[in-house]
């Protein structure tokens, strides 16, 4: 087993606490959570309502919807994956052609449903036993019987 360097090693140990982790069963893991200010509150209620604040200020009222915009998509993204499956198998794949690019694997994972994300274009991660490096892909097709 090849470990790596001292100088990598401190800086793994100074970088990874930065990182929040979230466990898969989690979907989302808050920064933190605390109660909207009255002004936060005005501001949403107005937006439910005739939406005068945008009239009065469009830079500040921008800045502020990028904000709920971003919260409720980063929800909604954490809501679709919450019950997906996260879980590691060992599978053997298929080349059908070496000459292809980008490179095809073809496996079949038994006793899945789509109501476990199993569907096109979800993104998986794939590693091959001896690589150094972890895989970006793509589901191409999904069959259920």
């Amino acid at each position: 087993m090849l470990l790596p360097p001292p100088w990598l090693r401190l800086y793994l140990t100074w970088t990874i606490p930065k990182w929040y982790m979230a466990m898969p069963d989690e979907a989302i893991l808050p920064l933190r959570v605390s109660k909207l200010p009255q002004p936060e509150r005005d501001f949403l209620e107005d937006r439910l309502g005739p939406f005068r604040s945008y009239a009065q200020n469009r830079h500040a009222t921008r800045s502020k919807m990028a904000k709920v915009f971003n919260a409720a998509c980063s929800a909604l993204g954490a809501i679709n994956t919450l019950h997906d499956d996260r879980s590691t198998r060992r599978v053997t794949a298929t080349i059908p052609s070496m000459t292809a690019h980008p490179l095809r694997l073809d496996f079949s994972l038994l006793q899945m449903s789509s109501e476990a994300g199993w569907t096109g274009q979800r993104p998986v991660h794939l590693w091959i036993v001896g690589a150094s490096i972890l895989l970006r892909a793509r589901v191409q097709y999904t069959f259920f019987r």
